[in-house]
């Protein structure tokens, strides 16, 4: 089996506007998606291995920032890549 290519612009959590369930794009647009999740893929000479690239785009946690007035909040969102990850 060959590995997808993928860019970093087009990684799920970079999309702008995910597609209509009803759209004709939808399940193809998910299976692409899915099959990184599930196997990985190749970005330029770096592979991607599949938790990482599900854990990037397809989870959500509890990330802080910091508000208007200078506190730490939790915001839900994507994670950071940290470095114990990428290791």
């Amino acid at each position: 089996m060959e590995l997808l290519k993928i860019d970093y612009k087009d990684w799920l959590m970079n999309q702008k506007r995910l597609p209509d369930k009803e759209s004709q794009e939808y399940d193809a647009f998910f299976a692409f998606h899915e099959e990184l999740c599930k196997n990985g893929a190749m970005m330029g000479d770096t592979y991607i291995n599949p938790f990482l690239y599900w854990h990037l785009n397809a989870w959500h946690t509890e990330v802080d920032v910091i508000d208007e007035y200078g506190r730490i909040a939790q915001k839900y969102s994507n994670p950071s890549l940290r470095d114990n990850e990428w290791v």
